[in-house]
């Protein structure tokens, strides 16, 4: 189990024996990629989110969760900054993406 984050590339490199190319990884069950006592003390998380959301920070680690408009949904996000762009006293948001480039 990786207890550290010094321990990743070790880590990393050992499932780069196990599973050499896609297609030996491509089926395998989180039973076959890791140990079964690694996942047996490992944290499991579960998301229920799968949009690209603003988190509204309420303070004392409560956020208000914002799903932003269908338009943003439609390709990746790579870049975010936040300004009154348009000078009306609100925070506005400008995302970046739909790069073609990248695979």
């Amino acid at each position: 189990m990786v207890k550290n984050l010094k321990e990743i590339p070790a880590y990393i490199a050992d499932l780069k024996k196990k599973f050499p190319n896609y297609e030996s990884f491509k089926d395998a069950s989180m039973d076959v990629i890791f140990a079964k006592n690694d996942l047996d003390v490992s944290n499991q998380l579960k998301v229920t989110i799968l949009s690209s959301i603003v988190l509204i920070n309420k303070g004392n680690l409560e956020f208000d969760v914002l799903e932003l408009p269908i338009e943003a949904q439609f390709s990746s996000i790579y870049a975010i900054n936040t300004d009154d762009f348009d000078k009306d006293g609100d925070q506005d948001i400008v995302l970046g993406g739909n790069l073609f480039n990248v695979k």
